[in-house]
């Protein structure tokens, strides 16, 4: 049940942001040679047919840039329903891991886990995309928890000078 849902996720908003920042780098790096090309052009440093021959060359994988770029524009984020139900479903994952039979478990686990060892009698491992990124989050928001404690010495500083809302 668990391996199912997690199986059929999306390439993560991290992982999408990176390949379209790869797209963006390389269509501007094409289009710096193309105007590097064009300056050689009006300097006269080349000919016309020379000219036209490269920026042709040039063009193409600057198409093919801006149609990978424009298909991963269009792609579309899962509705806010079902983000909410996927971190619903991961906070209680190692409660329904447990519940599982043997076969969802190593499934799930061939999901999340990216690679795992033991190292001097412990166990090291690394997640996957975007669980990764979840244990991340989480170990920081443990380390600084005391910000968020009301009787913790730093929680003065969420505290504004004034009322915000002045009658």
């Amino acid at each position: 049940m668990v391996a199912s849902i997690y199986s059929s996720l999306p390439l993560g908003a991290f992982a999408r942001a990176q390949a379209m920042r790869r797209q963006q780098m390389e269509l501007e790096r094409l289009q710096t040679r193309r105007d590097v090309l064009y300056e050689d052009r009006l300097d006269g440093r080349i000919d016309t047919a020379t000219y036209d021959q490269k920026a042709s060359a040039i063009r193409e994988p600057e198409e093919q840039v801006r149609q990978k770029i424009r298909t991963a524009e269009a792609m579309m984020l899962p509705p806010t329903s079902e983000a909410v139900d996927l971190m619903r479903l991961t906070s209680r994952a190692a409660d329904l891991f447990v519940e599982q039979v043997g076969a969802e478990q190593r499934r799930l686990l061939h999901i999340v886990l990216k690679e795992a060892s033991w190292m001097g009698g412990e166990l090291r491992m690394s997640l996957r995309e975007p669980f990764e990124e979840l244990r991340l989050s989480n170990s920081r928001s443990d380390r600084n928890q005391e910000y968020f404690d009301p009787r913790g010495s730093t929680f003065d500083i969420w505290r504004r000078g004034g009322d915000s809302n002045p009658r």
